[in-house]
């Protein structure tokens, strides 16, 4: 008994698009599509980073010729590097799939003679690749803004330990103050205030100014401290100035780290081509922890 004979007709010239067709050939386009990767990457001296590198080095052209040769303005305060980006990365992407897509039924014109399969696929192979690339390209800077703002988020949890660790330690401090001056109640009740106000306190902004009114504060507790001598011989005065101190020296590493971590990351939101993807995915420029007036930079002194 011998097998009966399939003969597969392909569609008419004007026949419609047939999805459905395509996706029964899912495995075939996506063994084309990583075939095409493989192929270009292969071919490039940068690999896989040429993917981030071919759409930057596309808008850094545009941005030098027409913005800065040609002086070319753009709509309201947008910088031409952003401007250049936003009409390059769709227009090289709408190009290359067109381009690619018909010159791949050229370049295959020996598989289709050959073998039937949905034509369309050798298009669409050409097409994912691209967004493959495009997507490369957004994972590798949205990765890159994570870790910066990861670092910043780090940074300033140090800072919240040493604060806190300065807010355990004034109630202890004055309560060793009353005991050998009880009628500076007025300072007792600043420095109490100025604590509450640090601890409720939300962004790094506010946070340096109430730090730095808690400061003047217990600037003038140590003041107060000075008229009495027995106080300055007490041991556990003595031991929770030296702790202050330490913790003001912390307080200072912490915010110099935390800083530089901010600097970093503003940087990056702020320049070229980090500005392009900042925006849509949500990273905005975050505040510095600084003590604008230069009494409250001063750390209180602490030493007898």
């Amino acid at each position: 008994m011998t097998a009966p004979e399939i003969v597969i007709s392909p569609p008419g010239r004007w026949s419609p698009v047939r999805l459905g067709e395509l996706w029964a050939h899912r495995e075939l386009v996506y063994f084309l599509t990583k075939r095409e990767l493989q192929v270009r990457y292969k071919q490039s001296f940068f690999g896989v980073s040429w993917a981030v590198l071919q759409p930057l080095v596309f808008a850094f052209i545009f941005a030098l010729f027409f913005g800065t040769v040609l002086k070319v303005q753009t709509p309201g305060d947008i910088p031409y590097a952003v401007f250049a980006v936003a009409g390059v990365v769709p227009w090289l992407f709408t190009a290359q799939a067109i381009t690619n897509g018909s010159g791949s039924l050229v370049q295959d014109a020996n598989l289709i003679a050959k073998v039937y399969f949905p034509r369309l696929a050798l298009p669409v192979a050409k097409a994912l690749s691209l967004l493959i690339d495009l997507a490369i390209a957004l994972v590798v800077f949205y990765n890159r803004f994570v870790r910066l703002r990861n670092r910043v988020d780090n940074a300033w949890a140090q800072i919240e330990v040493q604060l806190k660790r300065r807010w355990d330690l004034i109630p202890n401090l004055i309560e060793t103050v009353k005991g050998y001056a009880a009628h500076e109640r007025e300072t007792f009740q600043a420095v109490t205030e100025a604590r509450v106000r640090a601890q409720q306190a939300g962004t790094p902004a506010q946070t340096a100014e109430a730090e730095g009114i808690l400061g003047q504060a217990l600037g003038r507790l140590f003041a107060v401290a000075e008229a009495y001598p027995e106080l300055q011989a007490d041991e556990n005065f003595r031991q929770l100035q030296t702790e202050l101190a330490e913790t003001e020296n912390r307080v200072a590493v912490s915010r110099q780290v935390y800083n530089d971590s901010v600097l970093t990351y503003n940087n990056t939101v702020q320049t070229f081509p980090g500005v392009v993807v900042a925006g849509p995915f949500g990273f905005s420029i975050r505040e510095f922890f600084e003590v604008e007036e230069e009494a409250q930079r001063e750390a209180p002194v602490v030493d007898f």
